[in-house]
């Protein structure tokens, strides 16, 4: 049986360029301005800018060329063990491989914005990495307000919210005050295999350099984040979350009929659907939780967000929200309850006001002048049940600290252990 021809390795030259290509392919936006798919090859240097997030990488090749990026990757990743550039008369990049002839489009150099990193000075580590990866599940990129779509990087420590959960992580290096990061330089700054190494920032920009020389650039957002250090400023005594608490979370959710969940004393329980005869809820569940104290509600989508994180919980303590920590003590967090809004109590049975006795074997007129009778004599409403009230929920402290952070939380019908019965 003859042997498959074995594959030839990828050569050391383009397996370098690919590298670079790949570092710098976060900037990369194929389908918009044309310069936001090409970058710029000149001095041993190879950039690339979207116009908010740029990266450069240092390359071997002494080519001076804005190649198109997605193909100029595609052509490297098929050339082989051998590979030849060469700059064709029209201002297009050939690419030689072992096998492959390909014809890279290039844009003029003109046509491309010049993208330089901000001058080094300060050292940095992966620590600022770390707390990128942390904070990343948080930030909305469908988020209406800068601080739901950004990362405040600040001296000792970074901070990101969805407007309902806030996450604080402290990197403990000393930074510029109010540095307002877009999620994609967070992004693909934690999604970088090569360690950070330096820091530079205008008032517009800030860099990181890596420590290849490497370095990725974003302009900061210019709306400011408020103040969130006060957030925090409440006692908070913290401790290991409920064996089981989020399972049960998870487990109830569906049943919920608004999305929100209710502690209970040793149970987690949906809010239920409204009453129909007899005070019996349309559907709802329950879920055991040793140890579990009551009278607290969330939202549970937000409530299963922290859960990568939350290794301590303090829910007790404070009224409007709960604290959490996570397990090695660099990151904390709280999360906003949902509120409470008047409820009417669940109607008692009817008394019995109309009967009827059907004979044995009674035929579909018989019944139907039964059902007919019965009707009569049912006063209109008693079989029915009352709607929750549309009175306000009580109103929160005017000087709520999450004011200018968090969006609005919904009320939740408050339950009381006898009202369900499951």
């Amino acid at each position: 049986m003859a042997k498959r021809p074995s594959r030839k390795a990828k050569s050391e030259a383009a397996s370098k360029l690919a590298e670079a290509l790949n570092f710098i392919a976060p900037a990369y936006k194929d389908g918009e301005e044309a310069y936001k798919a090409h970058a710029r090859l000149a001095g041993k240097m190879i950039t690339a800018t979207d116009g908010v997030f740029s990266a450069g990488h240092s390359v071997e090749e002494e080519l001076a060329l804005c190649p198109h990026i997605g193909r100029f990757i595609d052509a490297l990743n098929r050339a082989g063990s051998t590979l030849a550039l060469t700059e064709n008369e029209n201002g297009t990049l050939l690419v030689k491989g072992d096998r492959i002839r390909a014809t890279v489009p290039c844009l003029a150099g003109d046509q491309i914005p010049q993208a330089m990193p901000d001058p080094r000075c300060a050292a940095i580590d992966d620590r600022l990495k770390d707390g990128f990866a942390r904070l990343l599940p948080l930030i909305d990129n469908e988020g209406e307000r800068v601080v739901e779509v950004s990362v405040l990087l600040q001296a000792n420590s970074m901070t990101s919210t969805n407007g309902k959960v806030i996450f604080e992580y402290w990197h403990g290096i000393d930074l510029p005050p109010g540095l307002v990061i877009p999620k994609t330089f967070a992004a693909a700054v934690a999604g970088c295999g090569k360690k950070l190494e330096g820091f530079g920032f205008s008032n517009k920009s800030v860099t990181f350099y890596f420590e290849d020389g490497s370095w990725y650039k974003t302009q900061q957002y210019g709306d400011k984040w408020p103040e969130t250090s006060h957030l925090f400023n409440y006692p908070a005594y913290p401790a290991p979350v409920p064996e089981g608490l989020f399972e049960a979370v998870k487990a109830v959710e569906s049943f919920s009929k608004d999305g929100l969940i209710h502690f209970h004393d040793e149970k987690v329980k949906s809010t239920y659907d409204k009453y129909q005869d007899f005070g019996s809820p349309v559907y709802g569940a329950t879920f055991d939780v040793p140890g579990l104290q009551k009278g607290h509600s969330f939202t549970a989508k937000l409530f299963r967000s922290i859960e990568p994180v939350c290794a301590q919980l303090d829910y007790t303590s404070n009224d409007d929200r709960a604290f959490f920590f996570d397990e090695t003590g660099s990151l904390r967090g709280c999360i906003m309850k949902a509120r409470a809004e008047a409820r009417e109590p669940a109607p008692e049975p009817p008394a019995v006001v109309a009967a009827w006795t059907l004979p044995e074997g009674a035929t579909g007129e018989q019944v139907g002048e039964a059902f007919a009778s019965l009707r009569s004599g049912v006063q209109a409403g008693t079989w029915g049940v009352p709607e929750p009230s549309t009175a306000e929920a009580p109103a929160g402290d005017p000087a709520n600290p999450w004011a200018a952070i968090v969006g609005t939380v919904p009320g939740f019908v408050d339950i009381d252990d006898d009202d369900v019965p499951f």
